[in-house]
């Protein structure tokens, strides 16, 4: 009587990989399939990864805020605030420059300037001449009126050697002190 042959579900011994029985060589042939496999797919995944798309980077220096709208309200400024505002634009914008050049280019040897203040609220530069006599600090006067800045000329003071005597005031002998304003354009 023959035994009826048993299934067997496990596989003998010399089965290595996936269940197949082979003897050294059919191994090595196994082993470097399996190599190959995990080659391929590690150059698959690089291949992926380094050729999607990459983001720019952001530059640092373009980056800016948010921009805020401009505001149509124009502050409030009280009416000595408003003064104080324009008496000082007014002293900016006093023409200096054709001031200096309209003083220098008129005065002559015989008219010294002794001082020059502004007044800006009342738009005046306040001249101190002196020399030998009052009709050569008159002409002078006249002279620098005539340049471009100037409108009008206010006289205030003349001070005289005999009048200096009654006051404190020291005026060297033979010389005479005229003061006058010059009213700007």
């Amino acid at each position: 009587m023959t035994t009826p042959h048993s299934v067997d579900f496990m596989p003998p011994r010399s089965a290595w990989l996936f269940g197949h029985v082979g003897g050294p060589v059919a191994r090595r042939r196994q082993v470097m399939a399996l190599v190959a496999s995990a080659l391929l797919l590690a150059a698959a995944t690089a291949g992926w990864w380094f050729g999607r798309p990459q983001p720019a980077p952001a530059p640092v220096a373009t980056v800016l805020p948010a921009v805020r709208p401009a505001v149509s309200v124009a502050p409030s400024l009280s009416a000595a605030d408003r003064a104080r505002i324009n008496r000082v634009v007014r002293r900016l914008n006093t023409p200096w420059g054709s001031i200096f050049e309209a003083l220098e280019n008129q005065a002559g040897a015989r008219a010294a300037l002794l001082s020059l203040e502004t007044d800006a609220d009342r738009g005046v530069v306040r001249v101190s001449t002196e020399g030998p006599s009052l009709d050569e600090l008159l002409q002078h006067a006249e002279q620098v009126q005539a340049t471009a800045p100037f409108v009008r000329t206010r006289l205030l003071r003349i001070e005289s050697p005999e009048g200096a005597a009654a006051t404190a005031v020291a005026i060297p002998p033979g010389l005479t002190r005229l003061s006058f304003d010059l009213v700007i354009e």
